[in-house]
């Protein structure tokens, strides 16, 4: 039960962290949530606005650092590790994500076809 909280802890913390060091929860540093709507030429401004909170568009990120914590949980939830593997998210969290998505390209196709959809 304390590895537990501690790894739940640890989680919550890398969240948190990559929240307010570059805005997103993924800790991603290159804006990925506007790509769907590029060639379709939406206007900027407008009554209507499409609030997806990004879910859609990190959904293939999601699986893939899903599957990267699952297999980091036994390191995570010793004491001491876990700020090794936050140091090692910061320099290089978002490529090792991007670069783990490219398996993911069905997902995302779906994620843009239904964005797509709806506007």
């Amino acid at each position: 039960m304390k590895r537990s909280r501690r790894f739940v802890s640890e989680v919550l913390s890398t969240l948190r962290d990559n929240i307010q060091r570059v805005g997103d929860p993924l800790g991603m540093k290159t804006v990925y949530w506007t790509e769907w709507a590029k060639g379709l030429d939406l206007p900027r401004n407008g009554h209507t606005i499409l609030l997806t909170a990004r879910m859609y568009q990190m959904l293939p990120y999601i699986i893939q650092v899903a599957s990267l914590v699952a297999s980091a949980k036994p390191f995570l939830s010793r004491g001491g590790l876990g700020a090794m593997v936050n140091l090692g998210n910061r320099f290089m969290g978002d490529q090792i994500i991007r670069l783990r998505a490219l398996g993911s390209q069905n997902i995302k196709a779906k994620s843009k076809n239904a964005l797509r959809g709806i506007v």
